[in-house]
């Protein structure tokens, strides 16, 4: 019957299996019968209920309860395995049916799979040697391995589409299993594929505390660790990545988190994933794996970590990527994550120290400004703009000739480019004379400054190119050079900054332009309509923000006393 039952199912229902049929069955699995019995008739069962109709009719209460009821009556010998059937039969009623679901929930069943599933798990370990190798499993490892699989699979077809059940196994402890299953079966792509399969349905439970401490818990950190360094199913990696990405997507991945991951073997094991640059997997994970380190970067204490005082492991990988001879993707992820490093100030001079510039130097001369690498050369000036942040580096930077590669680039199509760019020149003008009056005479820089205040969509280009026209006048001191600045409507722009939200943009504007009356009194600013321009403004300005209106009538004083 069972031979005749999965070759034309449909046929054999239609003519013999009605509900009193799987009434009888079911009567017949109550009496007293020797286990082998129950485990065949559980066995006819499972194959009745894969069939729509088949499922239907075993789709009630006492069905269920009986299935439920033998769930835990396992045994290593396959004729007598009641437990193993039971999870194929509960498996098979629960898929796509959402009554069936209703009714385990009302029996809480759910409880007793997470039980069975727990249960396997310790057989599994009674099974493995003391060395817990499981390349060379026993035959009792793989008889309890494949009863796992199903109990899991079975699992999944009850929860799947059913939020109560969802909730409700994810309060009961599932994330112990999933971790358990994960640290245990790493080796078994069939064990592992199921358990992420399982872990897919609750990464939108972000607000639950389940979920949380599951992201706390170094035993996490170390399954998903187990599953890379093992799996050679590209198929179980893309699901853990899909997973890591839905964390990241809901801010999950905090500070605490992040620095716990940088303690693990994690993050090394992420970045051996792309090392083959070659390879179909290094081309198909380093924009994943790239996110994911930068995002551990952005908390403090795990940038530490993995930074080691320059002698880290995961810096070290990175910062060897930083050459030439890698994909330009690869260079990307590394400058991405260089910048990352580059936060602190004892990083930024350790780096510098390092030699760090010379290096992106050589990148930026082998990509120049026509070669439209835009996502490498963005992150490339990124690293240098944090790099001049440090006040003990701006010298370094200049004599490595940095000035003069941001002046190269400033003919680049690329906004986020051009952005990055300019905060860089704005950071080395800081103190320094020499700078600004050789850009404030720059006649093909001055013009490219105006041009992007006048044109740029980008508030970021538009912001740094305001400021970098306000460094020039309070680091230049040149009259000369100031004048120069008025014809490209240095007024303008040094009033349009002072507009800013920002109390930094609005304090460098007013310097500036008190900078400007003290060095060339009131009547240099008659041609450049100031009067009527800063009288427009001041007006604005006592109603919008009062203390940047005084400051303006301050300056004005400084006029009449000319």
């Amino acid at each position: 019957m069972s031979a005749e039952l999965c070759d034309h199912p449909e046929e054999v229902h239609k003519d013999i299996f009605n509900e009193s049929f799987i009434m009888e069955v079911t009567e017949c699995g109550k009496s007293p019968r020797s286990q082998k019995s129950l485990t065949y008739i559980f066995q006819l069962l499972a194959e009745v209920a894969k069939a729509d109709k088949g499922r239907q009719l075993c789709t009630n209460e006492k069905v269920l309860k009986m299935i439920i009821e033998n769930l835990s009556k396992k045994s290593l010998d396959e004729k007598e395995n009641l437990s193993f059937q039971a999870c194929r039969v509960f498996g098979n009623i629960c898929f796509e049916s959402e009554p069936a679901r209703d009714i385990v929930l009302k029996l809480k069943g759910h409880e007793e799979m997470m039980k069975l599933m727990k249960s396997l798990c310790d057989d599994i370990i009674s099974s493995l040697s003391l060395s817990f190798d499981i390349t060379l499993p026993s035959s009792a490892y793989s008889i309890v391995t494949k009863h796992l699989k199903v109990a899991c699979g079975a699992f999944i077809n009850l929860i799947d589409e059913h939020e109560e059940l969802q909730k409700l196994v994810l309060t009961s402890g599932i994330f112990d299993i999933i971790q358990k299953l994960l640290i245990i079966n790493y080796g078994n792509t069939d064990i592992v594929k199921v358990t992420l399969n399982i872990l897919e349905y609750f990464p939108d439970f972000f607000e639950d505390r389940a979920t949380q401490s599951f992201l706390s818990s170094p035993k996490t950190w170390e399954a998903f660790y187990l599953v890379l360094k093992s799996s050679d199913d590209q198929d179980n990696v893309d699901t853990l990545f899909r997973i890591l990405s839905c964390y990241a997507e809901h801010g999950l991945v905090g500070d605490s988190n992040k620095e716990l991951i940088s303690k693990s073997q994690f993050p090394q094991k992420l970045l051996s994933l792309v090392d083959d640059f070659e390879s179909t997997c290094a081309v198909k994970y380093i924009d994943l794996v790239g996110d994911f380190i930068i995002l551990l970067l952005t908390g403090d204490k795990s940038m530490n970590i993995l930074f080691g005082n320059a002698d880290g492991e995961v810096y070290k990988q990175l910062r060897g990527w930083m050459n030439p001879q890698c994909p330009v993707k690869i260079q990307a992820a590394a400058a991405f994550a260089i910048c990352n490093f580059a936060r602190s100030d004892t990083n930024c001079v350790s780096l510098v120290k390092s030699g760090i510039v010379r290096e992106i130097k050589t990148l930026l001369e082998v990509y120049p400004v026509g070669d439209k690498q835009h996502v490498l050369q963005h992150a490339l000036f990124g690293t240098l703009t944090n790099l001049a942040i440090s006040p003990l580096n701006r010298k370094s930077l200049l004599s490595d000739g940095v000035a003069e590669t941001c002046l190269s680039f400033l003919a680049t199509e690329s906004f986020t480019v051009l952005f990055k760019m300019l905060a860089t020149l704005r950071m080395l003008l800081s103190q320094n004379e020499k700078l600004a009056c050789d850009l404030g005479r720059n006649e093909k820089f001055l013009k490219k400054i105006d041009e992007s205040i006048a044109a740029s969509s980008h508030e970021g280009v538009k912001c740094e190119s305001l400021r970098i026209f306000a460094s020039i006048v309070k680091n230049c001191r040149d009259t000369d050079v100031m004048r120069l600045l008025l014809q490209h409507h240095l007024l303008q722009h040094l009033l349009y900054l002072l507009e800013s939200d920002h109390i930094i943009m609005k304090n460098e504007a007013l310097l500036s332009l008190n900078v400007l009356a003290t060095a060339l009194g009131y009547s240099s600013f008659l041609d450049y309509n100031f009067v009527t321009t800063n009288a427009r403004f001041t007006g604005r300005s006592f109603v919008q923000h009062p203390g940047t209106g005084y400051h303006i009538s301050q300056i004005w004083f400084l006029f009449i006393a000319f």
